[in-house]
């Protein structure tokens, strides 16, 4: 299931963060959630950098 942006209030944000081993990244949000987990490749794609979007 894909999370629809829109329906995310915009006082929605990252509370804490902590490392899953050294591959991810767990967030714990202001609305109470901390499912999923945010593997560093993942997030590497996501970003429109130039350094994350380098070969």
């Amino acid at each position: 299931m894909r999370l629809e942006p829109s329906s995310v209030p915009q006082d929605v944000a990252p509370l804490k963060l902590e490392s899953v081993g050294r591959y991810a990244i767990q967030i714990y949000w202001s609305d109470g959630h901390d499912s999923g987990i945010y593997p560093f490749e993942r997030l590497r794609t996501l970003c429109p950098c130039a350094e994350c979007a380098a070969p």
